[in-house]
């Protein structure tokens, strides 16, 4: 029959954002990589290294982009993405500290979580379309 090509070569997943494609592209690099004995073809050395190399130039890129759109923010912006991180630091340490204090008892330990920072607030419903 043939040989048998590595799952994670056969299947693309589908990307929305830098560090998703850079992920997809490292998750088929592996494979590539690990089976490229087996693997035949020309150039497959090329196209592993080219891989690579998208991978890093991706990262750069949006590195870049983040840094500069970062550096358009205003100021009241950026004093408020601090100060939204300063508080996020205290609730944790709030958290950790409750989670200390009812270390012997596991349910109660796992009320003091940060899930009411991680959850979806603020979902609204669609409204219906006007007829």
């Amino acid at each position: 029959m043939g040989k048998k090509i590595p799952e994670g070569l056969l299947r693309i997943g589908n990307a929305k954002s830098a560090p998703a494609v850079v992920s997809l592209l490292e998750r088929m690099v592996k494979p590539a990589e690990a089976d490229s004995g087996s693997l035949h073809g020309a150039n497959l050395a090329n196209l592993i290294e080219e891989g690579r190399s998208l991978a890093g130039e991706i990262i750069a890129i949006d590195a870049e982009q983040e840094v500069r759109r970062l550096k358009n923010l205003p100021d009241a912006v950026k004093q408020f993405h601090y100060e939204k991180g300063l508080l996020f630091t205290g609730l944790k340490a709030i958290n950790e500290a409750g989670r200390e204090l009812r270390a012997d008892n596991p349910t109660g330990a796992a009320g003091y979580n940060l899930s009411i920072v991680y959850r979806n607030a603020g979902k609204r419903k669609e409204q219906a379309p006007s007829a």
